[in-house]
């Protein structure tokens, strides 16, 4: 694919690289926007290519689908600017330029009825299960999407694989619930599991939900 380079320093549709009230899908190349890559006042997808800008997806009043690419932006790879807003992230890697990743996926303000949902991605020096820009521990996650720490400070994003839960903490193994489980709670199973049995400490009375 080939390269769009945009000097318009202004954050607005008509600045834009990629002005979309119809239907834009990204399938490759590069966009480098001097303010805005894509603003999307309408059904956007993009499934891979670069994307290089203070703002990468301005989602205004449309729905933006994210499956992949590469984002590098200062401050914001992808923005919900109104409350009608809908931005889908199941795919992707995402960084800032810069030091401060807080808004590397961002909501306006006056936007906070807006949707981000994370499925999936990599993202540097920002947790999607933490976003302390929008308030300490807002979680964009999906349902049943994890964010864990690949490496230092860098966050990735799949599917779980949980197999039981106490209250809201869940647990990759029967045992390990077991283990931190206290009297009068309820570990709820969320999936087969097998193994060379479970000991159970003395002391505990609690339940287990099959």
């Amino acid at each position: 694919g080939g390269k769009i380079i945009c000097n318009y320093k202004t954050a607005n549709s008509a600045a834009a690289c990629v002005n979309n009230v119809g239907t834009f899908v990204m399938n490759g190349g590069e966009l480098d926007a001097a303010m805005v890559a894509v603003w999307a006042d309408s059904a956007t997808t993009i499934k891979d290519g670069n994307v290089t800008a203070p703002y990468g997806v301005w989602v205004n009043k449309g729905i933006a689908n994210i499956e992949g690419g590469t984002f590098v932006a200062a401050p914001t790879a992808v923005y919900t600017y109104t409350a009608s807003a809908k931005a889908y992230i199941s795919g992707g890697t995402f960084s800032v330029s810069g030091d401060d990743n807080r808004y590397l996926l961002n909501k306006l303000d006056s936007a906070r009825d807006s949707v981000i949902v994370v499925s999936g991605g990599t993202y540097y020096g920002f947790d999607p299960a933490n976003n302390t820009a929008e308030g300490a521990s807002t979680n964009m996650l999906a349902e049943n999407a994890c964010s864990s720490m690949a490496e230092d400070g860098v966050f990735a994003v799949q599917e779980c694989n949980h197999v039981a839960t106490i209250g809201d903490t869940h647990y990759d193994t029967l045992s390990e619930a077991i283990a931190a489980v206290q009297s009068g709670e309820t570990i709820t199973l969320l999936a087969d599991c097998s193994g060379n049995g479970i000991k159970v400490a003395g002391g505990k009375n609690f339940t287990v939900d099959f």
